[in-house]
């Protein structure tokens, strides 16, 4: 399955990562679903169009996010890798927030 990592600087990995996923979870039903606590997150949606998509989210450094996107197309990856990422820069716009996605 194609994987791709982005390690984000901020020195607010914790708040983020709930901000994240709060937001995702207004989405959950059948094909959405998400799982989070203080320090890790888990994000899972299943496409029609490109299969099942997952992020895992890591905030156990005190200055860094690690996402993880997992699919099983690349064009999911691709796919996971935009939402995901243009979610986290809108959110952090402030602290000019960064994803840059590579390939695992």
């Amino acid at each position: 399955m194609p994987r791709a990592i982005a390690n984000v600087q901020t020195t607010k990995p914790s708040p983020y990562l709930t901000q994240l996923c709060k937001h995702f979870s207004h989405q959950a039903g059948d094909d959405f679903s998400v799982q989070f606590d203080d320090l890790r997150g888990e994000m899972r949606y299943r496409s029609t169009r490109f299969g099942q998509q997952t992020i895992l989210l890591d905030a156990s450094a005190d200055d860094l996010l690690v996402l993880t996107a997992v699919a099983e197309t690349t064009d999911g990856l691709t796919d996971v890798e935009r939402w995901v990422g243009s979610h986290l820069e809108r959110f952090g716009r402030r602290d000019q927030l960064e994803v840059k996605w590579l390939d695992s």
